[in-house]
């Protein structure tokens, strides 16, 4: 997969086994499941200054059960930065794993996985995704890391590309990334 490539060229890294999606099909993963619970620590509010109706870009500390379509908002808002949107998308994926691996979702992961098969990239073999999703029930979320970068890394900066013209990009040193990848 394009992600894979991405880290073994620019970082050396090689990943065992990977699985993409795009967003259409994160919705409709999401629906196929019967939708998931997230629990904020803080509120998240994504409206920007003309957006003062826009209470679908609200998400309020506590917990919430999402759709396809509110679940993909919720990972795609950055009010606070790019950043800082990683958190609110682990607190998807967290929702999401916790639905996979409840009992009465569990066995229909190969057939949601089929379902979806010409929308998602992997090089895990429908044998192989069985046996994660057996294995995903053996698995707490206590036992699940996930790791970002530290945010004082990077550097806010405008510059002029070809394409987009002027633009904001996070500048950070590369030896840097390298070296915590």
């Amino acid at each position: 997969g394009l992600m894979a490539r991405t880290l073994a060229l620019n970082f050396g890294v090689h990943a065992d086994n990977y699985i993409a999606v795009n967003m259409r099909t994160f919705t409709e993963i999401v629906e196929a499941v019967g939708g998931i619970y997230v629990t904020l620590p803080q509120t998240i509010d994504g409206r920007a200054a003309d957006q003062p109706d826009r209470n679908d870009l609200v998400f309020s500390a506590g917990t919430h059960f999402l759709d396809g379509k509110q679940a993909l908002q919720l990972a795609r808002l950055r009010p606070n930065g790019t950043l800082d949107r990683t958190k609110a998308q682990n607190q998807v994926l967290c929702g999401l794993y916790d639905k996979i691996v409840s009992p009465s979702i569990v066995t229909n992961i190969p057939a949601i996985i089929h379902a979806f098969e010409n929308n998602i990239q992997t090089d895990l073999s429908p044998a192989q995704i069985s046996q994660l999703s057996c294995l995903g029930t053996q698995i707490t979320g206590s036992n699940i890391t996930f790791l970002n970068w530290p945010e004082d890394i990077f550097k806010g900066t405008r510059v002029n590309d070809s394409i987009l013209g002027r633009t904001f990009i996070l500048d950070v040193d590369f030896a840097v990334i390298r070296d915590y990848v």
